[in-house]
């Protein structure tokens, strides 16, 4: 019977909420079952007793319904109402004296509501039902003379220590039950909190894994472009070897986006504040831009206001991120016109700023009835064709909403379908003391600029940049123009796309022996340069130009790698990866600054390397078996030689997760470097973490 009870009524099929609703009609059921034992004894109408029937009959027909409906809080009410309310008032006056026995079984009804119904309603309905079981009792009871006049019997006193133990047997129950059902509850609820802490453990290593199994071959991909890119190559294979890279790029960025994911679904994208270097991430995310846009026709046009620091202190890689998904979903949805990205700033006070963004395009756009649900949680407009055919994964704009919300910052957008879309976005950020703005011109003595482009528009869009800066220009349009300009010898500078220098070659080399020529070029062009001239890629911004100006090597000119930077032949450098592609790659990266390049492919190996010889300076990859780079670290630096505590460290891997960077600072790394290598990280290590007479300017 008692298994029979157990299937029918507390079955794991039903909740927990259904499960204690049985139980609790169970032992009200019982409990009814005693008290009709008790009307019968002590009631001679066996009315009553028909009235007890029949409120067993509404406890057992809401137990079905519950059970069938799951409604608990409608039947509990009604249950409770007509218990409360009709039944142990009619018991109470049928009795006919005023004795404990019936009030008792009121305490027990009110103990039902309070303990099947929640919230507001049960504390309502059990204030009710206390305050009406008083009236009844006090005050109605009082104006029936026969309750105070008719004596006790002994059966009566006997009806009283049965309800006393039956409503104190039964509220026992009750009471135990509910707290067995709240410690089942929590005991369940601690079992599934860990189970989720496992599942979100095992998605954050599978998401790292994955990360870093994508990161490890594209590693070695990314490298061997670089490597063929310093090679002189012909047209087609050049432009070969860039769709490579630019499809690298775009398998980057979904794994980044990926990434995001890992740690937008706990809603913990809790942010790590430190300085750095806005006009680098700028630079980084232009150039970025530019290789995907490539082969698409689309010109990117960047105006950013002087008025923004180069240094401010944030989470620089949830803002990095932040800005390549905004720009990444432009490039994606235009395929003809132009994107164009404003940035501006706004102090709030003396240690917060305002970045003020936005991304402008002429793709496919966004329509009316779409733009409420746009930045849902993973959602992608693709209702038509035109977007279905649209590589990506759909999670970049819910992401970049939580990013901006977490910087106190809000986004939005506008759009005309077919025409284009604005995507309007600002974060705060903390100010840096004593940080510049974001670009400036050591000297602007002599800076008067002719500038010679393709078109118009690219002409004026230059021309805004240089007037940011405070220099004075002017656009010449054709060739003799161009050339009377020059010879005026009121300029010193020359702004001059890299068809219109092909054109006039000859003469810019005769006659600008005295100019500083800067040279724009697609970032695909391949341009040699003479010792007067500068090479500086679209998109032109104020970044770029200033470091034309300031004659700056810039890390995303491929030419002015080649060209330019510097040697450190004297160097001995160390790397280390389990990975053999990848110990190439880095070492045939290294070798053009004339080093002298070890390898290792274990730590042990490492260990042993830095026993027998001098290293000034290792790039260790962290996955590595037996001894991974934080074993490898821990083991040299415990190692008695003086070069061992001091040779600086770098983390070399692609473990890209939130808080890497952090976890190996902490460790003792110098320095993190992602796989795939890019070229301007590995030689600002170079640069910052060699001793200076070590370093050569290449001429």
């Amino acid at each position: 019977m008692r298994n029979i009870l157990k299937t029918l009524f507390v079955s794991e099929e039903y909740s927990y909420e259904v499960q204690n609703f049985n139980l609790v009609q169970m032992i009200y059921f019982i409990g009814l079952l005693l008290l009709s034992g008790v009307i019968y004894i002590c009631i001679p109408n066996p009315i009553y007793l028909y009235y007890t029937i029949l409120m067993s009959f509404i406890l057992l027909v809401s137990l079905i319904d519950v059970n069938r409906t799951g409604e608990i809080k409608k039947c509990a009410i009604i249950v409770s109402a007509v218990t409360n309310f009709l039944y142990l008032p009619i018991c109470f006056y049928g009795f006919g004296k005023l004795i404990c026995c019936v009030p008792l079984y009121f305490v027990l009804g009110i103990l039902y509501t309070s303990v099947l119904l929640n919230g507001k309603t049960g504390v309502t309905l059990a204030l009710i039902e206390t305050a009406y079981m008083y009236l009844i009792i006090l005050h109605i009871g009082k104006n029936l003379p026969d309750i105070y006049t008719t004596p006790l019997t002994i059966i009566d006193y006997i009806a009283i220590i049965i309800g006393i133990l039956v409503v104190g047997a039964l509220s026992v129950l009750v009471i135990k039950t509910r707290v067995r059902q709240y410690d089942n509850e929590y005991n369940n609820m601690q079992n599934t909190h860990l189970k989720v802490i496992d599942a979100y453990n095992s998605k954050d290593i599978f998401f790292a894994n994955t990360s870093h199994e994508i990161r490890t071959p594209l590693n070695a991909i990314v490298g061997t472009v670089n490597l063929l890119l310093d090679e002189e190559l012909d047209e087609q294979v050049k432009d070969n070897v860039y769709n490579i890279l630019n499809s690298c790029n775009a398998l980057l960025s979904i794994t980044d986006e990926l990434m995001q994911l890992s740690n937008a679904d706990t809603n913990d994208m809790g942010l790590i504040e430190s300085e750095y270097n806005f006009a680098d991430m700028l630079l980084d995310i232009i150039n970025m831009m530019s290789v995907r846009l490539m082969e698409s026709g689309v010109r990117l046009f960047v105006e950013i206001d002087n008025s923004v620091p180069k240094i401010m202190r944030g989470d620089g890689g949830k803002v990095r991120q932040l800005f390549i998904n905004i720009l990444n979903n432009a490039v994606k949805y235009t395929k003809e016109g132009r994107i164009i990205f404003r940035i501006r700033s706004e102090y709030l006070d003396d240690e917060n700023i305002k970045i003020y963004s936005e991304v402008e395009d002429t793709g496919i756009g966004i329509k009316e009835e779409s733009i409420d649900t746009l930045f849902s949680d993973y959602k992608r407009d693709d209702e038509d064709i035109e977007k279905r055919n649209i590589e990506g994964t759909g999670l970049g704009l819910s992401l970049c909403k939580e990013l901006v919300e977490k910087m106190k910052g809000s986004i939005s957008v506008t759009s005309k379908y077919h025409v284009g879309s604005t995507f309007y976005f600002d974060i705060v950020q903390k100010t840096v003391e004593n940080s510049f703005n974001i670009a400036n011109i050591k000297d602007n003595s002599n800076t008067a600029t002719i500038i010679y482009e393709n078109d118009k528009e690219s002409a004026e869009a230059i021309k805004k940049v240089l007037s940011s800066l405070s220099i004075k220009s002017v656009i010449v349009t054709d060739r003799m123009e161009f050339e009377t300009s020059v010879l005026s010898k009121g300029f010193y500078y020359v702004f001059i796309s890299a068809e219109r220098y092909l054109e006039n070659q000859r003469f810019i080399d005769r006659k600008l022996e005295n100019h500083r020529t800067v040279i724009i070029s697609d970032i695909s062009h391949n341009i040699q340069l003479n010792k007067n001239c500068y090479l500086i890629t679209r998109p032109i911004h104020i970044i770029n130009a200033a470091m034309a100006f300031n004659n700056e090597n810039s890390a995303y000119s491929r030419e002015i790698i080649q060209k330019g930077g510097f040697t450190c032949p004297n160097t001995t450098i160390l790397v280390v990866d389990d990975n053999l592609t990848n110990l190439e790659v880095a070492s045939g990266l290294l070798k053009k600054y004339d080093a002298t390049i070890v390898t290792a492919i274990s730590g042990n190996e490492c260990i042993n390397t830095i026993e027998n010889m001098h290293v000034d300076i290792i790039f260790l990859d962290y996955m590595m078996p037996e001894m991974n780079g934080i074993d490898t670290i821990n083991a040299v630096r415990a190692l008695d030689l003086e070069n061992a505590k001091t040779v600086p460290v770098v983390a070399l891997t692609a473990n890209v997760v939130s808080g890497a960077k952090e976890m190996f600072l902490e460790a003792g790394f110098c320095e993190y470097i992602s796989k795939p290598i890019e070229v301007d990280k590995l030689e600002k290590t170079l640069k910052t973490f060699l001793p200076r007479e070590q370093l050569r300017v290449k001429i």
